[in-house]
């Protein structure tokens, strides 16, 4: 070391012994940035998420997909939902609600909802049209009254005409809400709309 000193002078050997330190620490990073990590694993990418259809056929499944928007009306009587799919329009039998339609062009769905005075229409007598018709009857509720419901096609129809009625009495009142449209066989999603809109009723 001290023949080094002697022939170079300690300033040149300090030159290059910090030069070789520099080098030494330059490839001690650069090694170590070029390990692999032992955490590291390899993993294949995920597929992205898909729906079904009832078709069975796989589609890229979508969060904004629009639904239908739910309508509202009220009246002196009851206030209802519905989808904004029907047309709601307000006409009179006696008085002013007492009588709307909802309807569709689609198998002209059409929902009658209609009031009358329980002294001179009784549910027994707006029974007689759908029990002469041979239509099946059963039981429901309507905003906890119960009710009668009839379900059938209408014989002797030029097409076939499938209609759904719910009649009940409140309030000194005769409720009778009424689906009809053409179809050759029970359309689901028509029935469930009309058990949905029956079910959103609130009597007052």
């Amino acid at each position: 070391m001290e023949d080094l000193v002697d022939k170079l002078g300690w300033k040149k050997l300090a030159a290059i012994m910090i030069v070789v330190s520099v080098l030494f620490i330059i490839f001690v990073v650069v090694s170590s940035l070029n390990l692999p990590s032992g955490n590291e694993q390899t993993s294949e990418a995920e597929p992205a998420p898909t729906s079904t259809t009832d078709s069975g056929t796989s589609q890229p499944s979508n969060a904004n997909t629009k639904k239908g928007k739910t309508l509202s009306y009220k009246n002196s009587f009851y206030s209802l939902e519905y989808p904004d799919s029907l047309g709601l329009t307000v006409e009179q039998i006696s008085e002013p609600g007492d009588s709307i339609v909802l309807k569709s062009d689609v198998k002209n769905e059409r929902i009658g909802i209609q009031i009358y005075d329980a002294g001179t229409s009784s549910v027994g007598r707006l029974s007689q049209v759908f029990d002469a018709f041979g239509y099946a009857s059963g039981s429901a509720v309507v905003s906890s009254v119960p009710a009668v419901e009839y379900k059938g096609i209408l014989s002797g129809a030029n097409v076939p005409l499938r209609e759904n009625a719910v009649i009940f009495e409140h309030n000194g009142k005769t409720y009778k809400i009424q689906l009809s449209y053409i179809s050759a066989v029970f359309d689901p999603a028509i029935e469930n709309r009309f058990s949905q809109i029956v079910g959103s009723f609130s009597l007052f």
